[in-house]
């Protein structure tokens, strides 16, 4: 069946991802949140190891990321792993703000390519108020890590994603909620000796207001309005723009299932002087998720965004994605198993250049290991292939990849989970 018409029988799964994103695991969730939940930051507060008068601290050490990655596009495989350690701090200043931070340093090993390894790191201040009718963020986050880049270049490296941000949510009347965010964020490969990954530099502000209604039974509805500026870099790859968006959600949290569902109208405009086509489209994800047993939890998704393309004939992708991911979980360990189908549709900035079109397949599987308290070790598979319609376009990607999370070693010593924000 083609991929529009098996997202046309998906469009209850559609709901909104965030513009310019180059890639998602199989499996992964992109819903995003106006505010971090208070529960989630005030459990990390509660359960932090010390207590340094009203300064808690919590304790991190592990190796993250390490990968074994076989590419068909040039035959290549190599071992890859950050190792790191350090601190996240959380102070309550006032039974309703809590200040929290973070510094977790971590070392980029290559097991053949020296030249790039590296020091990376995530560092992190904000600020969270909860008041009876205002949530409100402020904070600043560094994220120096090693990923994939994009789906159409699905390499590992290392790019530095710097962003300030302020969200809030306000209570204006009983269960009508007004929420906005605005953000500044800057994007920056930092690999030298690979400049192909520099051509997607860019910085991006973003500002976004809209109105929600939530009912008791979890049910909730909004509406709202985004702007972006995208600025790259016009000594690489000049793809800058601006884009508007009418923004439509609904979402239901329920004891056992959840669903979210957003639409986005956008309409990208390229700047003077800039590649860009201006590209007016429906982007979007919709994520339901079931716990079908106390063991057994099931993610169902959909999603279309817009991404940008490293080769001067194109200039946009329009990614569509759908998939699946099941987790069983047993004795401590959980077993995950996802499949995701989907298409990326290159917008050409050259008149005459083929249309092109790449069809795609991903597999992944993997589980986490709980060994008594001492440690945490999860491992796993993803394999994913792209078929294209234009010669020479074609390739498989096949990766390992495993982490280890040291655990509680005594009441005063749990070393936490390296994987959370806050």
């Amino acid at each position: 069946m083609p991929l529009g018409n098996r997202l046309a029988l998906l469009m209850v799964w559609l709901i909104v991802a965030p513009l310019g994103a180059q890639y998602n695991p199989p499996g992964t969730s992109v819903a995003g949140v106006d505010v971090t939940e208070e529960e989630e930051l005030r459990s990390s507060l509660e359960d932090a190891s010390w207590q340094l008068g009203a300064l808690r601290l919590q304790p991190w050490i592990g190796i993250r990321d390490a990968s074994l990655v076989t590419s068909s596009e040039d035959d290549q495989t190599d071992v890859t792993a950050s190792a790191g350690a350090g601190l996240r701090a959380y102070v309550k200043t006032g039974p309703k703000v809590i200040w929290a931070a973070h510094g977790l340093p971590e070392y980029v090993w290559w097991q053949d390519d020296a030249a790039r390894r590296r020091l990376n790191g995530r560092y992190g201040l904000g600020l969270f108020a909860y008041f009876n009718r205002l949530d409100l963020e402020l904070s600043a986050r560094r994220n120096e890590t090693q990923s994939f880049f994009s789906s159409e270049v699905q390499e590992l490296t290392t790019t530095r994603h710097d962003v300030a941000r302020l969200g809030f949510e306000l209570e204006l009347a009983e269960r009508v909620f007004l929420f906005g965010a605005l953000a500044h964020a800057e994007d920056e490969n930092q690999e030298d000796e690979r400049t192909v990954f520099s051509l997607l530099d860019q910085r991006i502000d973003t500002r976004r207001a809209g109105l929600r209604y939530r009912t008791p039974r979890g049910f909730s509805i909004g509406a709202g309005w985004e702007e972006t500026e995208n600025d790259f870099d016009s000594d690489a790859r000049n793809l800058s723009h601006t884009g508007e968006a009418a923004l439509f959600e609904t979402g239901y949290e329920g004891r056992r299932f959840n669903a979210a569902f957003v639409l986005e109208g956008r309409r990208l405009t390229g700047r003077e002087g800039s590649e860009f086509a201006d590209l007016e489209t429906t982007t979007g994800y919709l994520e339901t998720s079931w716990n079908l047993h106390r063991a057994v939890d099931l993610l169902v998704y959909g999603r279309r965004q817009v991404g940008f393309s490293i080769r001067n004939e194109f200039a946009s992708v329009v990614a569509e994605r759908a998939g699946t991911r099941l987790d069983l979980r047993f004795r401590g360990s959980t077993l995950f198993l996802a499949a995701e189908t989907g298409k990326d549709d290159f917008q050409a900035t050259v008149p005459g250049s083929p249309e092109r079109s790449d069809d795609v397949l991903a597999f992944g599987l993997g589980i986490n290991f709980q060994v008594k308290q001492a440690f945490r070790l999860s491992t796993g598979l993803v394999r994913t292939e792209y078929d294209s319609n234009v010669p020479g376009f074609d390739r498989a990607v096949t990766a390992w990849t495993a982490s280890v999370q040291l655990g509680v070693f005594s009441d005063k010593l749990d070393l936490g989970d390296g994987d959370r924000t806050w």
